[in-house]
């Protein structure tokens, strides 16, 4: 099968490395897959041509919709003539959406609308008239474990460098540019911690 992914940006968040990995398993399985990013890559472009996919960015500027965005992605998929259309974000599945009803598109045989936030959820989409009820499934983030395999001697030089010794040792990740990801219920919850075993980091 042809099948298009169509995201908001291309960085290390969370959907972003979701797609990168789900693009270049798809391959590997024989398909031949295609990106659009909207905004400019900051990352992974070279990664996924490594892996066989094909990359385009719409260059838009966050905050701004575009109009050439959108004849764009539709001359686009009209070229690549996707089978199957998989977005990912709020912008990404609006654009998408809109480009699929424009009467000149080839029609693809599917589109598939991912959301990645609890504000994008089922309910949500159900109330607002976004899907009909009944027709939106809840996909549980798929994770390849192997990516996470436990090594002993890379736990060992890890805390070494990082100076913990065996203190208990809590490492979280995230963007800190808005509070999306709640970083008051984070240092909540540590601060809990702290008080069972003081010697936490």
């Amino acid at each position: 099968m042809r099948i298009l992914f169509v995201i908001n940006t291309m960085g290390r968040g969370g959907a972003e490395v979701q797609v990168r990995d789900l693009a270049g398993a798809l391959v590997k399985r024989g398909h031949q897959v295609g990106l659009i990013v909207l905004l400019p890559f900051e990352d992974f472009e070279e990664h996924l041509h490594t892996h066989g996919v094909e990359t385009h960015s719409l260059h838009m500027h966050k905050g701004s919709p575009s109009a050439r965005a959108i004849w764009e992605l539709a001359a686009f998929t009209n070229r690549w003539r996707p089978d199957v259309v998989h977005s990912h974000l709020f912008s990404a599945n609006i654009l998408a959406r809109v480009v699929r009803a424009m009467p000149f598109v080839r029609s693809w045989r599917a589109l598939v609308c991912s959301s990645h936030s609890q504000r994008e959820g089922i309910r949500v989409h159900q109330s607002r008239g976004a899907v009909p009820r009944g027709t939106a499934l809840h996909v549980p983030n798929g994770i390849n474990l192997e990516s996470f395999a436990f090594e002993e001697g890379a736990r060992a030089k890890t805390r070494r460098v990082l100076g913990v010794g065996d203190a208990f040792l809590w490492l979280a990740l995230s963007s800190f540019r808005d509070n999306k990801k709640d970083h008051d219920t984070l240092l909540r919850a540590f601060a809990r911690v702290l008080e069972r075993q003081p010697t936490a980091r």
